[in-house]
């Protein structure tokens, strides 16, 4: 596709219904505050991010700029959280998982205590 062609943005909105979040998979509420981005480049696009989800994605991809001049792709926020061994932004995941009834995944548990345990070390 042409670049020129190509568009994107993102809007704030206001749930009337519930939603699923792209990152974390977790339930964004009927009321929540949540982001959309959307737009065609490869074709249409448009994921939902519930809040906490988009202070991380918006922390890691300025990590990954910084890093290697490149944006997070969206749905591997849960991947940069992992990688990073910080065992804060970890729990605040997990957490964020937990409080929006999405799955934890055993290898999630078993990386943090990983680290929990490093920083103890």
């Amino acid at each position: 596709m042409d670049v020129s062609q190509s568009y994107h943005i993102m809007t704030t909105r206001k749930a009337s219904k519930e939603h699923r979040c792209y990152e974390c998979k977790g339930i964004i509420r009927r009321g929540e505050i949540y982001e959309i981005e959307s737009g065609i480049d490869d074709g249409p696009f448009a994921y939902k991010m519930c809040a906490q989800c988009r202070v991380m994605f918006d922390d890691a991809n300025r990590r990954c700029w910084q890093n290697d001049g490149e944006g997070l792709p969206f749905g591997e926020l849960h991947q940069d959280v992992f990688e990073s061994r910080d065992v804060d932004l970890m729990a605040a995941y997990i957490r964020n998982k937990l409080r929006r009834c999405a799955e934890v995944r055993a290898w999630m548990w078993v990386r943090w205590r990983e680290a929990r345990e490093a920083v103890v070390a």
